[in-house]
């Protein structure tokens, strides 16, 4: 039986054998060659020749090459046949964690036997954990960063950061970015360590993540894959898997059918992740309590602010600014996305009720949504703004407003702390734990505690100044480098 190529040939007695006895009989010779009488009575069946007494003339399958030597499973070969796979493909896509010994392929009646190639004869199997480790300890890395130049807010600034710091931490490393979208080579070309930039054309997750990743990975093997979310990996990498939140399942109804029945998969792919990272405790305890994760697989890796969200922004550039947009007053500001969980009606409710108090005479600027035209007087929507031109804003802002009802972490005000910006924040999530005592909390689902909040914070110059300087210090708690070296450990950990 030949194992790993299809048959040139009828075989004998192929009809007297059930698809159940075959299995046995493959399942049986896999494993050294030792055939009980079981499976003595079924090779006669088969009429495969025997050579002097008892010995069996064999040869031995050649191994598979280096970057495919990894220990999986296997299809019978009748199921190969039926299934029209070759060989090379079937070893190529498994990527399972049993250990198989070495095979044994007998010749068939009526063939003669191929020369023996001592290079090859006699060569042991590479263990399995060097198909993850390159020389001199170097891991393949492979990521998938098509969120950069997609303007997807929280998922492109991860990638972005991350990538930042790579070629200083992990310069003996080699990596493999997937990206979709132009707007990323800019970014990828900034990279200064060993790398390979790989457009996909299948930019629609439904297609590509099934397809365009293993087969990329498949051309040039990769050790690790690091996703987010949603992945899988081929070719006996390890996945390294973030979530951010788990915002699909406890508001299901707030996402689009089709991406909050694609997000659900990740149920799945944190199981098969060799390392799941999550963005802070209240996301890790979340992966626990609903996928049942053990609670050493999740990593918790915490975002950070990018160096530039300093305090002391260009004056003539805080000038200008505030010209294009017609700034004239102070005002709160809230940068996010129009995603129903961010609770920007409630904001625009109580910001409304602010506005009726005496002296309260601020404005309330909002980077991101986009406009409804129902708002209050005095609200100001500035659409997308560049990241080059967010510290700037903060450091305009006379205070910072985060009203949502779910976060996984909340890297908008860390970015507010860290220019030095007074925050409000929801009592709610993750956001205590990012925040600590450096934010005036609210009652996400309560409009006149928020509208409290917010007439406060601008009559109450004291506290503005006690939560700038707390903010400053607990920013500093965070950073994108420390964030870079622990992820690049993980890759190392699995990927060896």
């Amino acid at each position: 039986m030949d194992i790993g190529r299809r048959h040139d040939g009828p075989r004998r007695g192929l009809g007297r054998l059930s698809v159940l006895q075959r299995g046995i009989l493959h399942v049986r010779r896999g494993h050294g060659g030792v055939l009980d009488a079981e499976a003595e009575r079924l090779e006669a069946a088969f009429h495969i020749r025997r050579g002097n007494g008892s010995s069996r003339q064999a040869e031995h399958v050649p191994d598979r090459p280096p970057h495919l030597q990894y220990p999986g499973f296997q299809p019978a070969p009748f199921l190969q046949e039926a299934l029209f796979i070759p060989g090379g493909l079937v070893h190529a896509l498994d990527h399972g964690r049993r250990p198989r010994p070495a095979l044994v392929r007998p010749r068939r009646l009526g063939t003669r036997a191929r020369p023996s190639r001592p290079s090859r004869q006699g060569r042991k199997p590479v263990a399995a954990a060097a198909a993850y480790a390159g020389p001199g300890g170097r891991v393949r890395i492979g990521l998938d960063v098509q969120t950069i130049g997609r303007r997807r807010t929280g998922d492109e600034t991860y990638y972005r950061n991350l990538i930042s710091h790579y070629a200083e931490l992990g310069p003996g490393h080699e990596y493999w970015f997937y990206y979709t979208h132009p707007d990323a080579e800019p970014v990828l070309k900034r990279f200064n360590g060993r790398h390979h930039d790989r457009r996909l054309a299948l930019r629609n997750a439904l297609w590509r993540v099934p397809l365009a990743y293993p087969w990329q990975m498949l051309k040039e093997p990769v050790d690790v894959f690091h996703t987010q979310y949603v992945g899988f990996a081929a070719a006996g990498a390890r996945l390294v898997l973030t979530v951010h939140d788990l915002s699909f399942e406890h508001y299901p109804r707030t996402f689009p059918a089709g991406r909050a029945l694609w997000l659900k998969l990740t149920r799945w792919s944190v199981r098969a992740a060799s390392a799941v990272i999550a963005v802070s405790e209240h996301t890790k305890n979340d992966l626990v309590r609903r996928y049942g994760l053990a609670e050493e697989k999740v990593r918790v890796i915490h975002n950070a602010a990018h160096p530039r969200f300093a305090p002391g922004a260009d004056p003539d550039l805080l000038r200008r600014l505030r010209a294009r947009w017609n700034l004239r007053k102070d005002f709160l500001l809230c940068v996010c996305s129009d995603h129903p969980r961010k609770n920007l009606p409630r904001l625009l409710a109580a910001f409304e009720r602010a506005s009726r108090r005496p002296g309260f005479d601020w404005e309330l600027v909002l980077a991101g949504p986009k406009p409804d035209p129902r708002a209050p007087r005095g609200v100001v929507y500035l659409g997308y703004v560049p990241d080059e031109e967010l510290p700037a804003l903060y450091n305009a802002a006379s205070a910072f407003v985060y009203p949502s009802l779910y976060e996984g972490f909340g890297l908008p005000p860390l970015e507010a702390m860290s220019c030095g910006t007074p925050v409000i924040a929801s009592r709610s999530s993750s956001l205590p734990e990012v925040c600590a005592d450096a934010a005036l909390y609210v009652d996400p689902t309560d409009v006149e505690d928020m509208a409290r909040a917010l007439a406060r914070m601008a009559e109450d110059p004291s506290l503005r100044a006690r939560l700038k300087e707390q903010g400053l210090r607990r920013a500093r708690l965070f950073s994108w480098r420390e964030a870079a070296r622990r992820t690049l450990a993980v890759y190392e950990e699995v990927g060896s």
